[in-house]
């Protein structure tokens, strides 16, 4: 009977350590790499705001800075909006493709699962590239 009491006490001291660790390691990141939410020129002024804190930048610097963080960033979002089309563009036949495996009640529910992503897609974070264009049918 002793030796399960050990064996259920060390498991749960594991287990509380890896809980505790858990918690420490994502309040540290929390507060140490803040991630900026909204749109993309929040995230433009997020990074010229902590380049300024770190690199303590004169007014001079902090314009010329500026405006190469927004036009890197807008590169960027072309980028990414060129990128997304072009995986939609490759995901959309693999869709159809396995529609046409599926039976008529595993396509009906196919399809709710891909307005469901797609939805959770658009609520989701704004912030990072965009989500993949919308799915034609």
């Amino acid at each position: 009977m002793k030796k399960w009491k050990l064996v259920i006490s060390v498991t749960l001291v594991f287990i509380l350590g890896v809980l505790a660790g858990s918690m420490g390691t994502g309040l540290y990141l929390k507060h140490h790499f803040p991630r900026p939410k909204g749109d993309p020129s929040e995230m433009r002024d997020f990074i010229l705001k902590r380049f300024s804190q770190k690199l303590d930048l004169t007014e001079e610097q902090r314009e010329k800075c500026k405006a190469i963080i927004d036009k890197v960033g807008e590169r960027l979002e072309e980028h990414f909006r060129k990128t997304h089309s072009e995986v939609g563009n490759i995901i959309e036949p693999g869709f159809s493709q396995m529609r046409e495996v599926l039976s008529p009640d595993q396509q009906e529910k196919f399809d709710e699962l891909i307005e469901r992503l797609e939805r959770h897609r658009k609520e989701g974070p704004k912030h990072g590239p965009p989500g993949p264009p919308p799915r034609r049918r």
